[in-house]
């Protein structure tokens, strides 16, 4: 916990979040017009990053692993 009584967890959530996100999660009006769509959900598209480059990984291993098997 911090001075505000803020937990570690919320504290790293709200860095994490983009500033337009981070608006729209607290209620704030934003004009769609004026944002872009990608700024808006940011987080969204890392955590879909994440994944993809876990099952590359994941599919490198298991194919370098039945190389190593075969020989």
């Amino acid at each position: 916990m911090n001075d505000t009584g803020e937990s570690k967890n919320s504290l790293l959530r709200k860095k994490m979040l983009s500033p337009v996100l981070a608006k729209f999660l607290s209620g704030e009006k934003i004009d769609p017009l004026r944002t872009a769509y990608s700024s808006a959900f940011q987080k969204i598209d890392i955590e879909r990053i994440k994944r993809e480059v876990i099952r590359l990984f994941v599919q490198s291993f298991l194919l370098s692993f039945s190389t190593f098997c075969r020989e």
